[in-house]
């Protein structure tokens, strides 16, 4: 099998079901093995990075919030607050 240059080799161990069901999976919708390994890992990874990018905005949403009950002269008296100064 020639593999492309923009590709590498990788090596998995699955369990035994797992390699049937893939098997069964390959022989019933005509793609190999490797292919089904390629999509599942871009599917995989694309619905991860999304759930990060929703974690990251959810955060900021949050902390959005956060001085909107604090003290309202902040500005003029930031040492007080801050540093606790008079």
């Amino acid at each position: 099998m020639a593999v492309s240059e923009n590709r590498v080799v990788k090596q998995v161990y699955v369990n035994l079901d797992l390699d049937k069901s893939l098997k069964n999976l390959a022989n019933a919708s005509n793609l190999t093995e490797s292919e089904i390994i390629l999509l599942a890992l871009e599917k995989y990874l694309h619905e991860k990075k999304a759930e990060t990018e929703e974690e990251k905005e959810n955060f900021l949403l949050s902390i959005a919030g956060l001085g909107k009950n604090g003290p309202n002269n902040g500005a003029k008296y930031h040492d007080k607050y801050i540093y606790g100064r008079k």
